[in-house]
């Protein structure tokens, strides 16, 4: 099966997430101050939250923003949910079917209340 990629909302250029939950950064420059410099693209390292789920930390004009992967995969992956999301009453909420928070797979999310 072929991992479908695409490019992640407000990060267009930058980074892909796939439905396979891996999220990669592209190839591009940095500038230094001086000079810009050429990097190669690569796959991110997850990091992992004292609530047990997958992190990882896209950044954009010098500013970083660590972000959940499985809502992350949610937004780009999902349908739109019926209702409002969030942690209050009547919200949704991200759920793994196999109850594994390390499984960010597409095929492994729904949304619940």
């Amino acid at each position: 099966m072929t991992e479908v990629w695409v490019p992640v909302k407000g990060y267009e250029g930058l980074y892909e997430i796939s439905d396979q939950g891996n999220v990669r950064s592209l190839d591009g420059t940095r500038w230094n101050g001086t000079v810009e410099h050429p990097f190669k693209g690569r796959q991110l390292t997850f990091q992992n939250k004292k609530d047990r789920y997958l992190c990882i930390t896209l950044s954009k004009d010098s500013k970083q923003v660590k972000v959940r992967v499985h809502k992350l995969m949610a937004e780009h992956f999902l349908p739109e949910p019926p209702g409002p999301v969030g942690k209050g009453k009547g919200c949704y909420q991200v759920d793994h079917k196999n109850d594994d928070p390390h499984d960010n797979r597409a095929c492994n999310l729904q949304w619940l209340i």
